[in-house]
């Protein structure tokens, strides 16, 4: 890991928290948050240190993608590392600041800082968790070309067409359950009704948007009967186990809605 960024990043948290405690004239306050992360970087470095292997994505060199894509390919090592599996369960909080540097560069010394908390939930075949993503500033630490999206949390910034080419290219019953989610949650900050539909009944909400997206409910396109809620704050993240939903239709036989039926 190049050591700039690192210094860098620590600088701008170490700051924060001594202007936090200039506005708050607590010095013991500071003293207790600048013991906190020196603790968390040792528990962190121990953690690193014992690991044997110095990558979870396997992505190409200066290769960066967003909180989806990642969470994907870590789910596929998982399947394929048993023992990957077992340190997500044990460790959650420093395998995905591990994998968020990879995916996006930003330091684990960044992502410790802001966030103190991964949660770790597992889908099985049936039912879904729904992320309603937070912002944690990732995008202020590394750059992305993909202006739709911070690179960090994957928090979308542009409202979800539903229209056929958006979903049209889409093989697969994993991309067909995240271009669900995708439209749901961009459609949370146009909607109130959206978005009380969303909180107060995911399975629900899980089922119109599909319904919108490919003309079919979920439980015949995926197998999903339930959809489940979890949603960042600022200091907690998600990370979801992803299981291998499938529905009653095979996927090349799923029919993707005619633009003139979506705009209805």
């Amino acid at each position: 890991m190049d050591p700039k960024p690192v210094r860098a990043q620590r600088e701008k948290d170490l700051k924060t928290l001594v202007a936090l405690a200039v506005l708050d004239d607590d010095e013991d306050k500071l003293v207790s948050h600048m013991l906190d992360f020196l603790d968390d970087m040792d528990g962190a470095f121990t953690f690193f240190a014992q690991r044997k292997r110095g990558s979870i994505l396997d992505l190409d060199p200066g290769q960066q993608i967003g909180r989806w894509e990642a969470n994907v390919r870590f789910n596929q090592q998982m399947d394929r590392e048993p023992g990957l599996y077992a340190e997500m369960v044990r460790h959650p909080r420093y395998m995905m600041a591990w994998f968020t540097q990879e995916a996006t560069g930003l330091p684990i010394a960044g992502f410790l800082a802001k966030v103190k908390e991964v949660r770790f939930v597992e889908e099985e075949p049936g039912l879904h968790w729904l992320l309603l993503p937070a912002c944690h500033r990732g995008c202020e630490s590394v750059k992305s070309e993909a202006a739709d999206a911070c690179i960090m949390c994957g928090q979308p910034r542009a409202y979800a067409s539903s229209n056929s080419k958006a979903v049209e290219g889409l093989t697969t019953a994993l991309d067909r359950i995240h271009a669900v989610d995708d439209w749901l949650v961009r459609s949370l900050d146009t909607s109130r009704a959206a978005r009380d539909l969303v909180m107060k009944d995911p399975t629900q909400a899980f089922a119109q948007a599909s319904q919108t997206l490919f003309g079919e409910s979920p439980e015949k396109l995926f197998g999903i009967h339930a959809t489940r809620l979890v949603q960042d704050t600022d200091s907690i993240i998600y990370s979801i186990r992803l299981a291998d939903h499938t529905g009653k239709r095979a996927a090349e036989t799923i029919r993707v809605m005619e633009p003139a039926a979506l705009s209805a």
